[in-house]
């Protein structure tokens, strides 16, 4: 796995790798690293430019890798390289809860019984990137889908709930590569992008074409989708238009706790907000006093005192904060 990284932030602290980060890693890591996709998410109906994830390496996330890499990971699961056959096989046998109830997880993979088949399976998520990592063991297949935005996993609410076949691209996938090959002859695939009534439409007539293949996880698939992207569409904020110089204003250094802060500044009649380590992230105004940005959907309230200075700032931000507000006296 050469093109892999073991975290985004793993060469700005060399001497603190350098029990492992010889020059032949630092190469390699830079090399990779130049090549990480430029993320993006759906603001409304427009493709903003996101900001990257937290660049360290946890137990949960952080490591940097590709669709190659990843398929010689699978290799050598199939060929047992790291673990024993028995082993890999507790892995992937559910857990059973304290109730007696069989959970959809196991040693870290989700497994699911579909149509006759075991499906081992995990997918990634965050609001920058999301993957889809799916397994076919008894047909000895695999399917690896990596995506610079939240659009593979965050329409498909199943996901967390131990169903796969609730995503468009896995249920794609299995029509094309299991159902397909057991029919002996072509599945139509749907026109993904229309309404789900004309969906719907489309649909049936495929069944009655299809015979013993329903399309049922398409239509859950698409409801799920639509909903989401209506979702996306409602919780758009709109812009209004001010005067750059009311911008001046709010220009400074903003105290959110000790040793953190963040700065307000003014580029081309523009105003960002940005911190150390983190790029500009443009906000724009809904109110003379209020703006929102349209990467994580935080809000940004700036409280004036009776004779005009901006005294704080107020942030919101619904994805991480739970709707909680932080309050950023300015200092400077």
């Amino acid at each position: 796995m050469q093109g892999s990284v073991p975290g985004q932030d793993i060469l700005d602290d060399r001497t603190r790798w350098s029990a492992f980060l010889d020059a032949d890693h630092a190469k390699r890591y830079e090399a990779g690293l130049a090549k990480l996709a430029r993320p993006y998410r759906l603001y409304g109906e427009e493709i903003v430019q996101s900001s990257y994830p937290p660049r360290n390496i946890s137990a949960s996330a952080g490591l940097v890798s590709n669709a190659l890499d990843l398929s010689k990971y699978d290799a050598a699961i199939d060929h047992h390289t790291f673990i024993k056959a028995e082993t890999q096989e507790r892995a992937w046998t559910p857990a059973v809860s304290n109730g007696g109830r069989t959970l959809p997880y196991g040693l870290g993979w989700f497994i699911q019984q579909y149509q006759g088949l075991r499906l081992v399976w995990h997918y990634g998520y965050w609001n920058q990137f999301s993957s889809l990592y799916l397994k076919v063991p008894e047909k000895k297949i695999s399917f690896i889908l990596l995506a610079n935005s939240d659009g593979l996993s965050a329409p498909f609410r199943s996901l967390g709930e131990g169903n796969v076949a609730g995503s468009a691209f896995a249920n794609s996938f299995l029509r094309i590569f299991l159902f397909e090959d057991a029919l002996g002859r072509a599945l139509h695939d749907p026109h993904w992008s229309q309404p789900n009534d004309q969906f719907n439409k489309e649909v049936e007539q495929f069944v009655k074409q299809a015979g013993a293949y329903r399309y049922e996880d398409e239509v859950v698939s698409h409801n799920f989708l639509s909903r989401w992207l209506d979702e996306r569409r409602n919780s758009a904020r709109k812009e209004i238009k001010l005067d750059p110089k009311i911008y001046d204003r709010f220009v400074g250094r903003y105290e959110i706790g000790p040793g953190k802060s963040f700065n307000i500044t003014k580029e081309n009649d523009r105003l960002f907000i940005n911190s150390v380590g983190v790029q500009n992230i443009e906000v724009f105004p809904e109110s003379e006093d209020k703006f929102f940005n349209k990467v994580n959907e935080a809000q940004l309230r700036f409280v004036r005192d009776n004779e005009g200075r901006v005294t704080h700032a107020e942030i919101e931000d619904a994805q991480e904060l739970r709707g909680q507000r932080i309050r950023a006296p300015k200092i400077k």
